[in-house]
């Protein structure tokens, strides 16, 4: 019976001895890969500078008090429906914004439709694809069955982008600045997406 009791304290104390060492390997271990990863992490920091305005996060829309209503209209064979804004401070950019958002949508499809006989109808939607306290993206696209026994149609789509302030269009680049953090951003997008 000795022998049986001396061999498992024997074989607990290995076992704890191994259990020890690899455990104090792992945190050593683990201790070095934190601090590679917080160097270079502050060397990107560093680098990173703001080149262009991008979109406010953290305003609200009290600044602009914006209100995004849907618009129909229906036209020989067209069915159009597009966004109008209102509650901007400032009028003049609002009424410019309205003028152009309808006026795309009106004309979206008579570049690739020049005779509305040729087609069964023409459906234009529009949807708000981004609305920011400081910028306001809006998609407009088209469908259009061509009228014969096929399955044929034509389409497309225009993504317009505004800075509420100034009233101009920016370019989807100019959306984020280098220094946004593009991962909370579309952490941020997806969760409200899928609400």
């Amino acid at each position: 019976m000795f022998k049986t009791t001396k061999a498992k304290i024997i074989l607990v104390i290995i076992f704890s001895i191994i259990c020890v060492t690899t455990t104090t390997l792992l945190i050593i271990y683990q201790n070095i890969d934190i601090e590679e990863k917080t160097d270079n992490i502050e060397e990107t920091d560093i680098k990173k500078e703001k080149d262009v305005s991008g979109i406010n996060l953290n305003g609200t829309y009290d600044q602009n008090d914006l209100e995004v209503e849907e618009k129909q209209i229906s036209l020989e064979k067209v069915e159009i429906k597009y966004y109008q804004i209102s509650g901007l401070k400032n009028k003049k950019i609002q009424e410019n914004i309205n003028n152009e958002l309808e006026e795309i949508a009106k004309n979206i499809y008579k570049e690739k439709i020049k005779d509305l006989n040729k087609v069964t109808n023409v459906s234009v939607n529009s949807w708000v694809s981004g609305n920011f306290a400081n910028i306001l993206s809006i998609d407009i696209s088209f469908y259009a069955k061509i009228d014969d026994d096929s399955d044929d149609f034509y389409t497309d789509s225009k993504c317009i982008n505004y800075d509420l302030n100034t009233g101009e269009k920016i370019e989807f680049k100019e959306l984020f600045t280098s220094d946004a953090p593009i991962e909370d951003i579309l952490r941020d997008s997806s969760y409200y997406s899928l609400i």
